[in-house]
């Protein structure tokens, strides 16, 4: 068997178990941080088997043009941390090395966090803070470092932030004392390498 047959199988197991886990589950807004990345070189295009790899932005980090969305797997009623870490470790197996996750995904970054263990520098990982105080927020992201089981995440993004009653008003979370400068801090603690927003609704 070849190695292109070889990867093929493999993400044909990703993708059914993704469809057995996510099954019946509403797939709500999962996009990843691959979005708006830009084309990678010809010379740096992976060879045949290998899924391609672009330039996030102005970050300069290359990631899997595949992203890991943990929606699915971890929102579900009656999922369990452990549906998540299967779905992890398949997207590992298929070659995906970008996932992203959020404590509003409930079972998410405990999951992420019981498969990636030793392979956790091998992913380009980010979260979010869902929260409308500096404190909150800060305690939020300290448990979020616990259950991923890391030190620094590679994006932490403000959550759902929009102009919906329900969203997170931004300039309320930039004002000096917002939630924004806050998770500039944590960047600024090496906590974090990029920080962002999360913003599914209006533009700002």
């Amino acid at each position: 068997m070849t190695n292109k047959d070889e990867s093929a199988i493999s993400r044909r197991r990703f993708v059914h178990q993704s469809g057995l886990i996510a099954a019946g589950a509403a797939l709500g807004a999962g996009a990843g941080p691959a979005a708006g990345a830009e084309e990678t070189s010809q010379a740096s295009r992976p060879s045949s088997g290998e899924i391609p790899r672009a330039v996030l932005g102005r970050t300069g980090e290359s990631v899997t043009r595949m992203t890991l969305g943990t929606v699915p797997s971890g929102l579900p009623e009656g999922a369990t941390p452990r549906d998540v870490a299967r779905m992890v470790d398949a997207a590992l197996e298929a070659g995906i090395r970008s996932s992203d996750v959020a404590p509003a995904y409930i079972n998410a970054e405990e999951g992420a966090g019981m498969a990636l263990g030793t392979r956790r520098k091998e992913v380009f990982l980010s979260t979010k803070v869902a929260a409308d105080t500096v404190e909150a927020a800060e305690e939020s992201f300290a448990n979020s470092l616990r259950l991923l089981k890391t030190e620094q995440v590679d994006v932490l993004y403000l959550h759902s932030v929009g102009s919906r009653a329900k969203d997170r008003d931004p300039n309320v979370a930039r004002r000096p004392d917002g939630v924004f400068p806050g998770i500039l801090k944590q960047k600024k603690a090496g906590k974090c390498r990029v920080v962002g927003v999360s913003s599914h609704n209006a533009p700002l």
